[in-house]
């Protein structure tokens, strides 16, 4: 059997984690949404001035050249980075992590009418599918961005009245 203070400090560090996550997701996903948002207008500023200057194409043909060009590489950028795409990622790992933050909550909250020093086997046991499930979210998570990763880890050490001992090793430990 598995000491109640041992596993209580897990579940500890799995929130702590799935918060983390949470809102890593969701601060990537809002910088993604924000720079599709960005490509679509200025794509959509930028064709209209082409379609606009091409009245002009005898006078000042390579301004029509230029924003017909522009026009096009904006359009590019959208298809290859798909920062649409890329934020509907986010916001479903988000979607999961708080699924399996609320998870770890009701354990906690199960782990807490536990009487004695030791865990029963069968808690233990929904533990270790809650760590498989990590693990499976740990799989389907793109490669993290340190910095804001950092900035997430500082948000909800704030959120959580925690001082921030040290960043991050990685997304989710």
């Amino acid at each position: 059997m598995q000491a109640l203070a041992s596993v209580v400090e897990q579940l500890q560090r799995q929130h702590l984690d799935a918060r983390m996550n949470v809102k890593y997701h969701e601060l990537t996903s809002q910088r993604f949404e924000a720079f599709d948002r960005y490509v679509r207008i200025g794509t959509a500023l930028l064709g209209s001035g082409a379609l606009a200057s091409a009245g002009l194409w005898g006078q000042v043909p390579y301004v029509w050249f230029a924003l017909t060009v522009l026009v096009a590489a904006s359009s590019a950028i959208a298809a290859v980075l798909a920062p649409a795409e890329t934020a509907r990622k986010h916001r479903d790992m988000r979607r999961r992590w708080i699924d399996y933050e609320t998870k770890a909550e009701m354990l906690s909250l199960q782990l807490a009418e536990v009487k004695g020093g030791d865990v029963p086997p069968a808690f233990l046991d929904k533990r270790n599918v809650l760590l498989r499930e990590r693990g499976a979210l740990e799989m389907d998570q793109p490669a993290p961005n340190r910095k804001r990763l950092v900035v997430a880890y500082a948000q909800v050490c704030q959120e959580l009245g925690l001082t921030p001992a040290q960043p991050p090793r990685q997304l989710a430990t």
